[in-house]
């Protein structure tokens, strides 16, 4: 799976509006939790995975 470091980055940048952030003041959500834990290299697979999945949402092929 290969994905490049504009494309992460074009997918991370490309929200449209306002923060992330948690709604509520209780326990944060269980895959954010999860994914802060891991180390720097894990959390770029995971990034490349949601990135090669979503460009295979929108139809952009992703045959990495």
């Amino acid at each position: 799976m290969e994905v490049s470091s504009d494309e992460l980055m074009d997918f991370l940048t490309s929200q449209q509006e306002g923060p992330i952030v948690h709604v509520h003041d209780s326990v944060p959500p269980r895959a954010w939790t999860k994914f802060m834990q891991l180390n720097k290299e894990d959390k770029l697979q995971h990034m490349k995975r949601i990135v090669v999945t979503n460009r295979k949402r929108v139809g952009h092929g992703g045959n990495s």
